[in-house]
């Protein structure tokens, strides 16, 4: 077989001509994104998980045990860059975001839609970017990228040049140092082509070359999970336990319909799906319905997040936003996604979604709490270092030289250590997560500085301990956690460590 990238010729009902490239519409869209988002990306503060990404890229590696080295890689980057700049470090991400939605309209493009098709789908995805370009995270940077992938496979439908499906292979081997989940894709789509069509994607050799270099840059993180006991497997029931504390597989859809964007985004989106699956004008894309079904059934069977769905919104935005174009849809509901409502929609997304007023009243209920975690995570981290750097100048000199700090969150080990040099206080541990890979307190630490709960493992590994009392911060996720003085270690670090671990 040879292996020369060539087009095949077409032998499915595609279209060969492109309408123009929508560019004033779609450019207003992205400017008002990028003004939104850019004059409020630093309104509040570091999201735990960004401090995180700050510390386990001073710790480089091929892996960590909860993600791939992607996100860690660039906030180091961005922190070496510009230090301590909170809107640099979530640049990356604005910039991808951005991006993407001309991805998504030139998947429009590609599957028949005019100029109409190209901006609903642009503003269809802008909606839901506003709120994650906010954040440097590992979904804000992967979706991008499934856009560039899905954009590349629409297009080698309508054109049979095996190139694209090459680099679809080159972007999943980027895909792979952000998340675990692009094969989760690969495998549905595999199963849904041969289902569905065109099977010939299938046998193209291209499509097999982009694998092998998708695997090829897979092979580092693999061998760094098996070489400290595949942590990601262990993961994979953490992330089941947490999606449980919101309800579990039940809530699962109905979170991820409300992420799609209400109104218009959440209607467009169930339209260009049942359009993907049933529609004569989208029969040589109908594949990707499929692998949307087969994806969500996977997600809901492991109990995982609503958002691992996110990145086959724009091909369903596209087909649907193609149909509304051409005027088919009953005529009761098509003022959802008429171009006011798109229009509407994204305003008051502009509105009410970025951070533009600060938060000042804390949680009255554990339901408030629980709906403010998000935001409340950006809050009071340098307060937090303030009372323990207290608690440890406190201590007496000789105690103080041999005491660690200690927390058992890692976002709580994360501010500590990214605020806890300018306050005088030394290297931060913590026994959850990736952070606990970064390594156990030297055997000199005798005593340990605590923030978090209340630990019974450690009262049973020092001769006394001293309960300081809550930190005392209403607007801290941290809120009810106490610094505790746990002293006189009775075992080495080295026995001790292990037993610690945990990953939630």
């Amino acid at each position: 077989m040879s292996t020369t990238l060539q087009a095949e010729p077409v032998t499915e009902p595609v279209g060969d001509r492109l309408a123009p490239v929508c560019w004033r519409p779609i450019a207003l869209i992205t400017a008002l994104v990028a003004v939104v988002v850019g004059l409020t990306n630093g309104r509040r503060g570091y999201f735990g998980d960004e401090l995180y990404f700050v510390i386990a890229g001073r710790h480089l590696d091929w892996g960590y045990a909860d993600q791939p080295p992607m996100a860690p890689l660039l906030a180091h980057l961005m922190d070496t860059v510009a230090p301590g700049q909170l809107w640099w470090l979530r640049f990356p991400v604005l910039l991808g975001e951005l991006t993407a939605i001309w991805l998504a309209a030139l998947i429009a493009r590609e599957m028949g839609g005019g100029g109409r098709a190209q901006w609903m789908t642009a503003a269809a995805y802008a909606i839901t970017a506003i709120g994650r370009a906010h954040l440097l995270s590992t979904n804000a940077l992967d979706i991008p990228l499934w856009t560039a992938i899905t954009l590349l496979l629409v297009r080698w439908v309508r054109t049979r040049r095996d190139m694209n499906l090459f680099w679809a292979g080159v972007l999943t081997a980027v895909s792979l140092q952000v998340k675990f989940l692009i094969p989760g894709f690969w495998l549905m789509l595999g199963i849904s082509v041969l289902l569905f069509g065109p099977r010939r994607m299938l046998g193209r050799p291209a499509l097999w070359l982009g694998a092998a270099v998708a695997i090829a840059a897979w092979v580092p993180g693999l061998i760094w999970q098996a070489s400290h006991g595949w942590p990601q497997i262990a993961m994979g029931a953490q992330i089941a336990h947490d999606q449980d504390a919101v309800g579990g597989r039940w809530t699962l859809l109905p979170l991820f319909l409300l992420m799609c964007g209400i109104l218009a985004g959440l209607t467009l989106f169930v339209y260009g799906l049942t359009r993907l699956l049933g529609s004569g004008l989208m029969r040589p894309y109908r594949f990707f319905g499929w692998t949307f079904v087969l994806l969500t059934a996977f997600v809901i069977l492991v109990n995982g997040h609503p958002w691992y769905l996110m990145g086959l919104l724009p091909v369903c935005w596209a087909a649907g936003a193609v149909h509304a174009e051409r005027g088919a849809g009953e005529r009761w509901w098509r003022w959802s996604v008429s171009r006011y409502a798109v229009a509407l929609t994204l305003i008051g997304t502009c509105v009410f979604t970025p951070p533009w007023q600060p938060l000042t009243q804390p949680p009255a209920t554990d339901t408030e709490r629980a709906a403010m975690f998000i935001p409340m995570a950006e809050l009071e981290w340098p307060e937090l270092t303030d009372k323990v750097a207290a608690a440890y100048r406190a201590l007496p000199p000789a105690e103080r030289e041999q005491t660690a700090i200690l927390s058992d969150s890692y976002f709580g080990a994360s501010a500590l250590e990214f605020y806890g040099r300018t306050r005088g206080l030394p290297t931060a541990y913590s026994p959850d997560r990736g952070y606990w890979y970064f390594g156990a307190p030297p055997e000199s630490a005798k005593h340990v500085l605590w923030l978090g709960l209340p630990s019974d493992k450690l009262k049973a590994k020092f001769a006394k301990v001293t309960d300081q009392g809550p930190i005392g911060l209403p607007m801290s996720v941290l809120d009810d956690n106490h610094i505790l003085l746990y002293e006189n270690r009775r075992e080495s670090w080295a026995t001790l460590w292990p037993e610690l671990n945990t990953l939630g």
